[in-house]
């Protein structure tokens, strides 16, 4: 037998193998999340921005910010904590017009 049929005869038995089913993981839920409502994909960028800020990644979270239409919240907080950089100053008409 040569290389390319030993290998078509694997894919046919994988192919006619099933997969058993699982419950999903607590990991597994937060990549689904993002096929979810609002609500759900909220709920994992708000973790996501969590982790970020545990990092120390601040622009990373600044980023997520805006993708959440949070923007003015964003700008406060990079205000208070002395975090303002360039692109955020950028933006901070966006916020607020005052």
């Amino acid at each position: 037998m040569s290389n390319g049929e030993a290998s078509q005869d694997n894919a046919s038995e994988s192919n006619g193998e099933s997969l058993p089913e699982s419950e999903p993981k607590e990991a597994d839920l937060g990549v689904t999340a993002f096929f979810g409502d609002s609500e759900a994909v909220g709920q994992l960028l708000e973790r996501e921005r969590a982790a970020l800020v545990a990092m120390n990644h601040f622009e990373g979270a600044f980023t997520l910010d805006i993708w959440r239409s949070k923007i003015k919240d964003a700008v406060e907080e990079a205000t208070k904590k002395h975090r303002l950089t360039d692109y955020i100053v950028s933006l901070s008409p966006m916020a607020s017009i005052k």
